[in-house]
């Protein structure tokens, strides 16, 4: 373990903010939060095995951005920071001599296990998208996509999974959009939504149908392809993920809402209720990091030869990766 993390670039407005707690733990990735007489501590921690130097950067609603330097324990980044509240932005910046175009401080790197995640890249032209490219020497802050710190806390109750038997199994597969967006039976701000799939009269449209399951397709947070924004549309199925752990925000219902989770755990509690399964169809093959030399966003910056494959796809992930598991 080296020394103690520093606060690298404060105002004296924000120093009250955030403060270094201490080191942290390597455990677990992400992002972890606990009580420690009466206050909250956010711990942080990265793998990367080829950094010189991790900084983690947290944004704040009216505040500058703010830099900690972590420290290292084996090849895992770590620290911890007393006054992280929800709605709290962060990334990371990644130094690193030895292939400095796979490592580009002025590149923000999101956390891939985030959470929850804030903003969507725009890659609709060449010009645009050339500030997600590694070598580039602009800073990205602005635009870069964040995690995001969210309540994680969610009262199931007594809630558990129906365990329908095989030979007894109806599955319905249906995208979260598709399956509400037109159903004029359902609150306007409800179609479309993880609540219009718990909204009572889904359910009650499934029960008729006799469905024990419904799969979804993928509801984690990804981004639109270059070529298709160079058009004007959208990715509608969500096959281009970039945070595993982060469900994707247009599907909520509460527009701008900072925590979709807790509608997503809703609608999974109230699917259950009715006695209905979900199964989730994941994608954790690759993710949106396309092309070899960009767009670049997490995995690739942060530690490329551990995270991919070192083929002409350039973002197939290596799934027995230890920071991957």
């Amino acid at each position: 373990m080296i020394k103690l993390g520093a606060l690298v670039t404060l105002g004296k407005s924000e120093r009250d903010m955030f403060r270094i707690h201490n080191n942290g733990t390597p455990t677990p990735l992400g992002y972890s939060q606990f009580i420690e007489q009466g206050e909250t501590i956010t711990n942080f921690a990265l793998y990367s095995s080829v950094a010189d130097a991790v900084e983690l950067c947290l944004f704040a609603e009216g505040k500058k951005e703010q830099r900690f330097a972590m420290v290292k324990t084996d090849n895992v980044w770590h620290l911890a920071l007393a006054g992280v509240t929800f709605g709290v932005q962060y990334a990371f910046r990644i130094s690193a001599e030895n292939d400095r175009t796979l490592a580009n401080p002025n590149k923000l790197m999101l956390d891939p296990y985030a959470k929850g995640v804030v903003g969507k890249p725009d890659l609709s032209s060449a010009e645009v998208r050339s500030i997600f490219q590694l070598n580039d020497p602009r800073d990205n802050a602005e635009v870069a996509p964040k995690g995001l710190i969210i309540n994680t806390e969610f009262d199931w109750k007594n809630d558990k999974a129906p365990n329908t038997p095989w030979s007894q199994t109806i599955v319905y597969e249906m995208h979260v959009k598709g399956f509400s967006q037109l159903q004029t039976a359902l609150p306007e701000t409800l179609r479309g939504t993880y609540a219009g799939l718990a909204h009572p009269h889904s359910l009650a449209y499934l029960k008729e149908l006799g469905i024990t399951a419904v799969e979804l397709l993928p509801i984690n947070y990804y981004v639109n392809e270059p070529h298709l924004q160079e058009k004007g549309l959208q990715d509608y199925w969500g096959y281009n993920p970039l945070a595993m752990f982060a469900v994707e925000p247009k599907y909520c219902s509460q527009a701008n809402s900072e925590n979709p989770l807790y509608e997503f755990k809703s609608m999974v509690k109230a699917l259950h209720e009715a006695g209905i399964e979900v199964i989730l169809d994941v994608v954790f093959n690759h993710t949106a990091e396309s092309e070899k030399t960009f767009p670049t966003f997490s995995q690739r910056g942060i530690d490329d030869r551990t995270y991919y494959w070192q083929n002409e796809q350039g973002n197939t992930l290596i799934g027995r990766a230890a920071a991957i598991c």
